[in-house]
């Protein structure tokens, strides 16, 4: 991750996950695959948070570093969860395969740990308690951290502490006005006490965060959302989606319309974007890439004389 060759999505679908919950995430810490700073970070942390989700680093690798820096940390030695080793062993016999001698590495926690099971995979959750912190440990992997945070995450954060859940998020995903524009835009609307506006930029979208903190604010949301959008217009093009394929599945998916795509500069992006969605071959039926000017004549009918009167990149062509 902070190499830059994998992208963070754990991290975004976690702190929407838990603000739907009430939550909101305070701090989010980045560790590369080093035991000192693995350590100094869970020290520092836990003298200053109430709960910290650790994801990632319960692998049987050597870079899988996690829970021996929670060890040292703590003080403690690592000791094999009996119950963890017998599940790692009956996983293999089950699929048929030799268990490798670095997956018991997976069995061992800090003395004081408590198990946490992972239902879909090889890497056993635990949690401890450090300095004032409830410490839970995940697997990096995406649809094994995902299962556990429904799980097992969320229940013991309601176990452990009180959760008001008077906090309500609302979001709108705009193109064609960049974060100042919207901004300039927006400030016009006068706020009750404990509702904020955020900006999310992603471009070519925008997307504007509508908080609500309390009651009395979570009450005036359609309110302030009912200017928002005499403001915005058109400007909006999606509720609760990250991105417009995302609203465009929605709307095609059991519709019983079907869609195809032409594309060109954008080289079958499109198409690429709407098929990463289940269930998108209800609608879409092909997708063309006609990048030169020649395959937009002969496959999709561009007369020759818009392409010499206007260009390939123009309103006209397209």
């Amino acid at each position: 991750v902070l190499a830059g060759q994998i992208v963070d999505t754990n991290a975004a679908w976690f702190a929407s996950t838990m603000m739907e919950q009430g939550i909101e995430c305070q701090r989010r810490v980045t560790v590369g695959d080093r035991l000192e700073d693995l350590v100094s970070v869970f020290t520092e942390r836990s003298q200053h948070a109430d709960i910290i989700l650790v994801n990632g680093g319960l692998g049987p690798t050597s870079d899988d570093l996690s829970t021996q820096a929670m060890a040292l940390a703590m003080g403690e030695s690592l000791v094999e969860n009996r119950i963890w080793r017998q599940r790692l062993e009956d996983w293999f016999t089950r699929s048929g395969r030799v268990m490798a001698e670095s997956n018991l590495k997976q069995a061992l926690l800090p003395e004081s740990a408590i198990m946490i099971d992972n239902p879909v995979g090889t890497a056993c959750g635990f949690a401890v308690k450090f300095n004032r912190a409830w410490l839970f440990f995940t697997p990096g992997v995406p649809f094994e951290f995902k299962q556990m945070v429904h799980e097992q995450f969320i229940p013991f954060v309601k176990q452990h502490f009180e959760i008001s859940g008077d906090v309500a998020l609302r979001k709108y995903l705009t193109l064609g006005q960049g974060e100042s524009s919207l901004a300039d835009t927006l400030e016009k609307i006068k706020l009750p006490e404990g509702m904020t506006i955020g900006y999310r930029s992603s471009m070519p979208h925008i997307e504007v965060k509508l908080f609500a903190r309390g009651i009395a604010a979570i009450d005036q949301l359609n309110k302030a959302e009912a200017q928002i959008r005499f403001l915005l217009g058109n400007a909006i093009v999606a509720d609760e989606k990250m991105s417009l394929a995302e609203e465009i599945h929605a709307l095609l998916l059991n519709s019983g319309q079907s869609l195809s795509v032409a594309e060109s500069c954008t080289g079958g992006m499109i198409a690429s974007q709407l098929i990463s969605f289940s269930g998108s071959s209800s609608y879409l039926h092909q997708g063309l890439v006609t990048y030169c000017n020649e395959s937009k004549v002969k496959v999709l009918g561009v007369k020759p004389e818009t392409l010499d009167d206007h260009g390939a990149v123009s309103i006209a062509t397209v």
